[in-house]
């Protein structure tokens, strides 16, 4: 029977959940502790620790791949890999969901590493040299779930390292599709993170930080105005509605009209 899916987002959460129910049944992942899990808590904890692992690389422009060879790239990969730690520990301590965020991002981190490469859970090679995705797309797709379900705070808005969060990034080119994926998290799996996404969704739009080199996204605030309109809450559908009148009647007006 043909899969049936309302967006890429939906096809790629409705993918990714059948393949680590796949791998959290792998008699070889109960004996590495995975029993130790409810299935959708052990699901959650993976995906929040690919997410970490897949919006650090996305934040660096190392798309698909960490680059380097060598000492370089295990240097590479062990700053991914703590500062990956340290966002997933964060959002542990912000949901404030269990005691133990450390030992919780050991185990998840334990069994990525074991996928395979093209053969696993998550389509992710995740080793001591090299951290990969098998696609862009893949990557993307991994940011925006993290961006929409899981992000903190400072996931989301760091005044200390504003190139550290998703706001320093609001403008990119390279992170449009990335956005896209964002728009269109399907809102039936949203019920629960409505505040996380709708700060999302504002971030992106605002104005970019770096004006010189990047861009409002103009074309993206009409693909989530059209996307999101079935159900949109009165609080973001009149924060669009501002940002559309300030491109419309101020000072981005050339922007505006530029990628519209």
């Amino acid at each position: 029977r043909s899969p049936r899916f309302e967006s890429p987002s939906d096809l790629f959460l409705q993918t990714a959940n059948a393949m680590l129910e796949r791998e959290l049944e792998d008699p070889q992942r109960r004996r590495n502790g995975a029993e130790e899990y409810e299935e959708k808590d052990a699901r959650n904890y993976l995906e929040r620790a690919l997410g970490a692992i897949a919006l650090e690389m996305a934040r660096r422009n190392w798309w698909k791949e960490v680059p380097g060879r060598d000492s370089e790239l295990k240097r590479n990969v062990n700053s991914v890999i703590t500062a990956s730690k340290k966002r997933f520990l964060r959002g542990w301590e912000f949901d404030s969901e269990i005691e133990n965020g450390e030992s919780t991002w050991n185990w998840a981190y334990g069994i990525l590493k074991q996928f395979e490469f093209l053969n696993g859970a998550t389509g992710a090679d995740i080793k001591e040299t090299v951290i990969s995705f098998t696609t862009r797309r893949i990557q993307e797709m991994r940011a925006a779930l993290y961006l929409t379900k899981f992000a903190t705070p400072e996931d989301l808005v760091d005044t200390k390292a504003p190139q550290e969060c998703a706001q320093g990034h609001s403008g990119d080119r390279d992170w449009e599709e990335l956005w896209m994926g964002t728009i269109r998290m399907p809102k039936r799996h949203q019920n629960e993170h409505k505040d996380r996404y709708r700060r999302a969704m504002e971030i992106l739009f605002e104005r970019p930080l770096r004006s010189d080199s990047q861009r409002r996204p103009t074309q993206l605030m009409w693909e989530v105005s059209r996307w999101v309109d079935r159900d949109l809450d009165e609080h973001l559908r009149n924060h669009l509605g501002r940002q559309f009148a300030e491109v419309l009647g101020g000072t981005d007006r050339q922007i505006g009209r530029a990628h519209v």
